[in-house]
């Protein structure tokens, strides 16, 4: 029999062949000694309460053996002294979402973060908001929330939860939620200004809605942008957005042209990066005026999106700064695009393994259906010939899917030749152009839609 040593707050109560079981009732499996550093870690929350002060902290539990004994040990992960309603000591070895995983007791999490909570003026809003944003549907997102409100209380910016509590912004709180998780800490004006031009949103989304649909891309979207552009422009872009509102007459329930949105304000985020020299205001103006030249039948979102994709296509192929804003959009694009094929470039090495790297990753996306097939593109080489064959930009789209910030798949017929190009980002189908860049006539469109359906992705926009 071996001698049994408890450290760690838990008591080993049975020992069999495979492991042990504990008083929490948690099974350990017995390890190699090769595994034990990966596999062996649960962990405990432990909250001590003093007269002024509460901290919360966390354990790993981990068994030693050898053969005479068993042994439970414990080692202290992370700790946080909470005080003058601020976290005033950290101390962290892991992050809390794997700590939360693997505990075997989550609830004394909550239970910290709840009392802090408590201490905050927006408490009780703070509450029905999460019962709000908390139901049936959404199993097990409680616990995701409570881990990244944690996130703002650890960096002492829980005061951006009050202000947007205050304001009703109970979607944009969600969203914010995700967005402050993978990005870098805001400086004060950056983050006003985030909010002053994501407050337009609110109006048009139902938190239900958010939950199934985005995570942090609202606030990501908007941050892009004013990075791109700066601050001093948050007015115009706020401006900008209620102006694509009323152009599209948009509803609260109006996925549609929220997305549309959403994408437009990406698209000129990214015309800023791919050409320093471009003025927001004016890029703006010059697509709205080619939209009442054009596009007299779409004057909406999707129109202005549409003319702005042309845009960025030309200004993509054009490669130098000359003529950025051409009086004819139209025929300016498509003398680009004979250029831009009647150049005999050669991909590099890094640029063509890179574009064989990228396809394989969504070889997934590949269908059948009635005699047509949605395939991926074999190299570089059969995009150029693809995108001049129809006589559409594809060709310089090899780039953008080696550095796999999008994903281009072809349309075949029946006799298996393309017959239009599809662009799929972030699991939405954001473009499908056929030869002209004509959009897809009904037959292409409803095998379009059943891929979709298939392959589960967000068709935003033709």
């Amino acid at each position: 029999m071996k001698e049994i040593t408890n450290l760690a707050g838990v008591y080993l109560i049975a020992a069999i062949d495979d492991g042990y079981y504990d008083s929490n009732g948690c099974f350990y499996k017995k390890l190699t000694n090769s595994q034990r550093n990966v596999l062996n870690k649960k962990y405990i929350f432990d909250i001590k309460k003093e007269k002024d002060s509460m901290s919360l902290r966390a354990y790993q539990i981990f068994i030693d053996e050898d053969e005479s004994s068993i042994t439970f040990n414990k080692e202290l992960v992370i700790s946080y002294t909470y005080k003058e309603k601020s976290i005033q000591n950290m101390e962290k070895k892991e992050e809390i979402p794997l700590i939360y995983k693997d505990s075997l007791n989550p609830e004394v999490f909550i239970s910290f973060v709840t009392i802090i909570m408590a201490d905050k003026p927006c408490y009780e809003k703070f509450m029905e908001w999460t019962v709000f944003t908390i139901s049936d549907v959404h199993e097990g997102i409680k616990e995701e929330l409570y881990i990244l409100l944690f996130n703002l209380i650890e960096k002492n910016q829980d005061g951006i939860i009050s202000e947007l509590l205050s304001k009703n912004m109970m979607a944009i709180l969600y969203d914010f939620l995700y967005f402050n998780k993978k990005s870098k800490a805001l400086h004060m004006n950056e983050y006003h200004a985030l909010l002053k031009v994501a407050e337009k949103f609110e109006n048009i989304t139902l938190g239900n809605m958010r939950i199934n649909y985005v995570q942090g891309e609202v606030c990501e979207t908007i941050y892009s942008l004013i990075v791109a552009y700066g601050i001093e422009n948050a007015d115009l872009i706020s401006r900008f957005i209620r102006t694509m509102i009323m152009m599209g007459e948009l509803s609260r329930s109006d996925k549609k042209y929220y997305k549309c949105i959403l994408e437009i304000l990406w698209e000129l985020s990214m015309l800023k990066t791919h050409l320093p020299v471009l003025n927001l205001y004016k890029n703006i103006n010059y697509i709205l005026k080619r939209m009442f030249k054009y596009y007299e039948d779409r004057l909406d979102p999707e129109g202005f999106l549409s003319l702005l994709k042309m845009w960025r296509d030309y200004l993509i192929m054009k490669k130098d700064e000359e003529d950025i804003y051409p009086s004819n959009l139209k025929i300016a694009h498509d003398e680009a695009t004979k250029e831009f094929y009647n150049r005999n470039e050669d991909f590099s090495l890094d640029v063509y393994c890179n574009f064989k790297n990228a396809i394989k990753c969504y070889e997934d996306l590949e269908y059948e259906n009635n005699g047509y097939r949605i395939k991926i593109p074999r190299d570089p080489c059969e995009m150029k010939k693809v995108g001049k064959k129809l006589n559409i930009c594809v060709g310089a789209y090899v780039s953008s899917v080696a550095e796999k910030t999008t994903k281009i798949l072809w349309l075949c017929n029946r006799n298996d030749i393309p017959i239009a190009a599809l662009e799929v980002k972030d699991n939405q189908l954001v473009q499908a152009k056929m030869a002209n860049n004509h959009h897809p006539n009904y037959e292409v469109e409803q095998i379009i839609k059943s891929w979709c359906k298939k392959k589960e992705l967000i068709i935003a926009s033709f």
